[in-house]
């Protein structure tokens, strides 16, 4: 089973209400939920593959390297 996950990255400041940082790229939290929910599934069951997607910056992809 293929499974894809769209993440995106959201300002840190819109997530931690005590951070002014407006430069500081964190992955939504929802979407970080649901990428959650699927590693755990894929480890009951080795057959599926995971496939995240991101929409944003090229900056937000070379910080989650």
């Amino acid at each position: 089973m293929n499974i894809i996950v769209l993440i995106k990255p959201v300002s840190e400041k819109y997530v931690n209400n005590n951070s002014a940082n407006e430069e500081n790229l964190v992955i939504n939290p929802y979407d970080l939920y649901a990428l959650s929910n699927i590693v755990e599934l894929k480890n009951k069951n080795k057959d599926i593959h995971i496939t995240c997607i991101s929409m944003g910056s090229l900056s937000f992809r070379s910080e989650e390297r």
